[in-house]
C-alpha cells in the first residue's frame, strides 16, 4: 500500500498536474498546495484571518430567540427554575 502511495505521489500526480495546467484557462488561479501556502505565509501575504475566525455568533442568531420569552416553534421546552 505504501508503495502505491509513493507511485501516486512521485509519478501520477505530477503528470496530472501538468495535464490539468495545460487545459486551465488563463484567468483561473493555480490550486493551493502546501508549498504555495508556506510561500504565501512566508511572504507575509494572507495576514487577514480566516473568514470563519472570530467569536461565535450570539445565541439568538442561532436559535432565532427574540428575547420576548415567547416559545419558538421547534425549540426545546424551558424547565422551571428551582
Amino acid at each position: 500500500m505504501l508503495e502505491q502511495f509513493g507511485i501516486l505521489g512521485e509519478e501520477v500526480a505530477p503528470v496530472l498536474r501538468k495535464e490539468f495546467a495545460a487545459g486551465r484557462p488563463s484567468g483561473v488561479a493555480d490550486g493551493l498546495t502546501h508549498a504555495s501556502l508556506v510561500a504565501r505565509r512566508d511572504a507575509g501575504a494572507g495576514e487577514e484571518p480566516h473568514p470563519t475566525a472570530g467569536p461565535p455568533p450570539d445565541r439568538a442568531s442561532i436559535t432565532g430567540a427574540t428575547g420576548s420569552g415567547a416559545p419558538i416553534l421547534g425549540a426545546p421546552a424551558r424547565l422551571p427554575a428551582g
